[in-house]
């Protein structure tokens, strides 16, 4: 199972959602738990007011992952 990081940005009331993107303008996926949650935590350490990240497991569907 892989995880997914998910950039979530405060446009007045409204909220946008974002996956990060690796360096192939792919998805970013890790496979580890503690290496993803790890990045999670270095991320909303570092952000604005406006911007949280949160930890999204990939789910396995019709043998693909989504």
């Amino acid at each position: 199972m892989g995880y997914k990081i998910l950039k979530e940005v405060y446009v007045g009331p409204k909220s946008i959602n974002v996956y990060m993107l690796n360096g192939m303008s792919e998805v970013l996926q890790i496979e580890r738990a503690s290496e993803a949650m790890e990045l999670v935590n270095i991320l909303n350490r570092n952000s604005d007011n406006n911007t949280t990240y949160k930890l999204v497991s990939c789910k396995i569907q019709d043998g693909t992952k989504v």
